[in-house]
């Protein structure tokens, strides 16, 4: 999946989340990273960061590692339907051709926010960048 990039890729993995800088955006979700299965989804509380075209996955805002960068370029972003069975609340998808990543956010402004920034940056759109506070 290249455009995910593992912790094993050493350019990537040693960024810690305060040395990000100003962020398109920031916040808790739960992600689920599940290939294309239904059934299977396991949801883990995590902190993600949006800065330019890329969301930085990380354990907590005091990580010196990112756990994944997923580059947003050329994906797509989207709610994830009706035939998305879960009970996690406000979900919506970053698709690639080999995998799915799910996001579920508490509140469903929070979800329009992600949704939007996030397609945004999939298609090349440069925002401003704000000071995000960690």
């Amino acid at each position: 999946m290249p455009w995910i990039r593992r912790i094993a890729d050493v350019t990537w993995k040693e960024i810690p989340c305060r040395s990000l800088g100003s962020t398109d955006h920031s916040g808790w979700v739960h992600v689920s990273m599940a290939p294309h299965r239904v059934f299977s989804h396991h949801w883990t509380k995590r902190y993600i960061v949006l800065k330019e075209r890329c969301v930085y996955i990380y354990t907590s805002p005091e990580d010196s590692k990112a756990l994944n960068v997923v580059s947003l370029t050329g994906l797509t972003v989207s709610p994830s339907g009706p035939d998305f069975i879960t009970t996690k609340p406000n979900v919506f998808v970053v698709k690639g051709v080999a995998c799915q990543i799910y996001f579920s956010c508490e509140h469903a402004q929070d979800m329009i926010t992600w949704l939007n920034k996030m397609g945004l940056a999939a298609i090349g759109y440069e925002a401003q960048t704000t000071s995000s506070k960690l």
